[in-house]
């Protein structure tokens, strides 16, 4: 079955060791505070794309597979990047992000070609579902929802993808707390918003649906509480509002892959950096966008092993 999400994988790459030792020193430099530029002359967005490119094209083929569902998710983020910037009729910046970006090239040219957004719904439909599944019904989603709705659709498609076709288990882990994050904060959000509707829960994290289903059902703040403090490792609860809960979540997500990434020779060390180049991107971005005055706001909002 043609795969149209990723683009092509190189079939060599160098051997296991000598990759790992490059990423463990790459891993040396980073400056997971932000503090510092990570990437001097890019944007920490184009930083962050520049690293997934420069791993996916040394990845040999066993390592390729074990981090393929990774690397979907990410590219699948990319794509729901893409389309609000198709939307927005950016078209200079879509083409810059799809140019940097792990996605195939026949959705890079649907994205810069197609005339219309539900024609490019359509061909991403087409393209996509037949090897997943979970995309399948995307236009109806559009036509019913509108984009909103296929953006929910991509993001959770990809990571239910993700989750079925994993075997490695420091990607396996990471995904779980992607899991978690997300059902979490949904229900956090759902409260601030006051949303009448329940909030959408994916299987496959370590918090059960039903379990959150409960929590969101009697606004039992205080058991969420105790939820995100289990799963984080803190002492006690967080403030329940959704930045603080993030915030305790990733932190204790960075803790726990950075030390799966302690074997030297493991595959946990590739998780562990491209996760914390995200949260380096993350938090460089977070500081550069700080306006005066909101320098009180920086133990509240980056993350930090």
């Amino acid at each position: 079955m043609m795969q149209f999400l990723l683009k092509p994988h190189p079939e060599t790459g160098p051997s296991d060791d000598y990759l790992l030792a490059r990423v463990r020193y790459r891993r040396s430099l980073l400056d997971l505070s932000g503090m510092s530029d990570s990437w001097p002359g890019l944007s920490p967005e184009e930083g962050l794309q520049d690293v997934f490119l420069w791993v996916f094209d040394r990845l040999n083929p066993t390592l390729f597979k074990q981090l393929r569902p990774y690397l979907e998710l990410v590219a699948g983020h990319s794509l729901v990047l893409a389309l609000r910037l198709y939307r927005a009729e950016k078209r200079e910046a879509l083409s810059h992000l799809l140019q940097r970006s792990l996605l195939h090239p026949v959705l890079q040219k649907q994205m810069l070609t197609t005339e219309s957004t539900e024609q490019l719904v359509t061909s991403l439909e087409t393209l996509l579902a037949p090897a997943y599944p979970e995309l399948e019904g995307l236009l109806m989603v559009y036509k019913g929802q509108g984009p909103g709705g296929v953006e929910e659709q991509l993001e959770a498609g990809f990571l239910l993808r993700s989750l079925a076709t994993v075997r490695a288990t420091p990607v396996h882990k990471l995904l779980t707390w992607m899991v978690d994050l997300r059902n979490i904060l949904s229900v956090a959000k759902y409260w601030r918003w006051q949303v009448e509707q329940e909030p959408p829960l994916l299987s496959g994290g370590t918090v059960a649906p039903v379990r959150l289903q409960r929590l969101w059902v009697r606004r039992d703040e205080a058991g969420l509480g105790r939820v995100v403090t289990r799963r984080s490792g803190l002492t006690e609860p967080p403030p329940v509002n959704s930045r603080s809960i993030e915030m305790a979540l990733l932190r204790g997500m960075t803790g726990e892959l950075h030390r799966s990434g302690r074997d030297p020779l493991g595959l946990g060390v590739l998780v562990d950096y491209l996760w914390c180049c995200q949260v380096a991107a993350r938090n460089r971005a977070l500081l550069l966008n700080l306006e005066d005055g909101q320098g009180h706001l920086l133990n509240e909002t980056l993350v930090s092993v």
